[in-house]
Parts: C-alpha cells; sequence; structure tokens
C-alpha cells in the first residue's frame, strides 16, 4: 500500500518530480510509499491501470492534488480530486502559481483549507505528513535545508507565470479577468498577469487594480487597460490568498469586453 497518492497532470510531469524529489529527500518519504503516475514503476505494464489508480486512492493515507490549470482541464484528474473529495480526511490540496483559492469558487473545495507553495506552508505540509505516519519526524536540519533549495528550484524564471513588464513609458497593458465584490465606494479588479515590479514577490500572488469609485471609469471582465502604477500593498485573503493592490496613477481603457 502507497501512503501518499499524488494526482496530478502529466503536463506537469517536471514539476511533480522536482516536488516529489522535495518529499523524498527533505520529509524522508520513501519512493516505495508514495504513488505518482508520472514516476517509473507506479504503473508496471499488464496491470489494468485505472483498477491501480482506484485501488491506490482507496488504501493510501493521504491524497495529495497538484492542483495546477493543466489539472483542471483534465477530465481522470477531476475525477481523482472527486474520488478523494468523498474522503475529507484524505485530501490535501496544493494551489500551485498561478491558481489561486477564487479558481475553485465553483468546485467542490470552495471554502475547504488549501496549502500554498511557500515556506510556511510547505512546513504545515511536512507536519500534517508527520502525523498520519506518512513522512519521517525529526528531520528539522535537513527539511530546512531541502525546503530552501525547493523554494529557489521554484522561484526560477521559467517556472513563474508571464510577468507584464512596463512599456518606455511606465505604463503596464493588461487585461481585466474578474471583478472583485467591494463597497460601493470601492472598485477593485483582477489582472490576466502578475505586474513586473520592484517589490519582492510572494509564490502564487495575484495582482488586482484597486481604487476610489469614480477616480476612474468603472471597467469589465475582457477590457484592456494601460496602467502607471502609484502604489502597491500586499494583503492576505482567505479566499484567493497573497493578492497585491495595484494603486493607480493613471488608468486609460484601451479597449472594450464589447
Amino acid at each position: 500500500m502507497s501512503r501518499l497518492f499524488i494526482s496530478h497532470s502529466s503536463q506537469d510531469k517536471e514539476a511533480v518530480h522536482a516536488f516529489v524529489e522535495f518529499l523524498v529527500l527533505g520529509m524522508g518519504i520513501s519512493r516505495e510509499d508514495i504513488f505518482c503516475t508520472s514516476l517509473s514503476g507506479t504503473l508496471p505494464a499488464g496491470q489494468f491501470f485505472i483498477e491501480r489508480i482506484r485501488a491506490a486512492l482507496q488504501d493510501c493515507r493521504q491524497v495529495l492534488c497538484f492542483l495546477t490549470p493543466n489539472y483542471m482541464k483534465s477530465v481522470s484528474c477531476v475525477a481523482e480530486l472527486g474520488a478523494a473529495w468523498i474522503q475529507t480526511s484524505k485530501i490535501i490540496p496544493l494551489l500551485v502559481p498561478p491558481m489561486q483559492y477564487s479558481d475553485f469558487n465553483n468546485t467542490p473545495l470552495l471554502g475547504m483549507q488549501m496549502l500554498r507553495l511557500d515556506r510556511a506552508d510547505l512546513m504545515d505540509l511536512y507536519d500534517q505528513l508527520c502525523v498520519c505516519q506518512v513522512a519521517k519526524s525529526g528531520r528539522t536540519a535537513e527539511f530546512d535545508r531541502q525546503l530552501k533549495a525547493y523554494l529557489q528550484h521554484i522561484d526560477q524564471p521559467q517556472l513563474k507565470p508571464s510577468w507584464i513588464a512596463p512599456d518606455a513609458y511606465g505604463y503596464y497593458r493588461v487585461k481585466i479577468t474578474s471583478i472583485r465584490s467591494t463597497p460601493p465606494q470601492y472598485r477593485c479588479y483582477k489582472l490576466e498577469s502578475p505586474l513586473q515590479l520592484q517589490e519582492k514577490m510572494v509564490p502564487g500572488e495575484s495582482h488586482w487594480i484597486f481604487f476610489k469609485a469614480g477616480m476612474y471609469e468603472d471597467l469589465a471582465v475582457g477590457d484592456t487597460v494601460a496602467v502607471l502604477v502609484g502604489s502597491t500593498k500586499l494583503h492576505k485573503f482567505p479566499d484567493i490568498g497573497y493578492a497585491r493592490n495595484i494603486y493607480p496613477d493613471e488608468l486609460k481603457k484601451l479597449s472594450s469586453s464589447f
């Protein structure tokens, strides 16, 4: 019986392999205790893989869902997510950038506590896996060393979402993807991609244009805007995680969603 089932998209194979390496080296989890279909030998030739996956889901101690955009597009991944959700005491949802809490508003995971790929949440993950005897306890020094190496790995530019750089005049051109509910005197709009700013980013943070009603025209999903950033402030919300408010000095609508 595998103790840890990693539900993931085959499109994220390289990212999952790096994460498994962190689990093995940092948390002392044996590779034999990890069921991950992207790992060699997990699905031996000659076996009915659907039955093998179903049995592994039922018998494991924890199901870790590596949630990415590819995951949510995969029928088989969503089926695994549904099967794991039935066993709620087992499921550990792990948000992988650029996924946000709000991406799960219309799913069974709405309201469920999720972890992120940051230092604090990965430490919580280690504690959870120690409690259920999936990971080995008493590895503080080695865990800290491997955690630092893993965070440096996922911080590489090619592993980050696309950043929007400013033009020669300092304007960022970006599309509005959603509107956040606020008191009537404010407006808050999610940007399609994070802006390339001077401030230090946290993994997975989303960017939102925020201003008082009447300062600029109201926007709609699909609008493209040019924004000149005045200042920013990072917040952490229970529903969308780390979100950075972008307070504009100037804001122009370039095109409409209609």
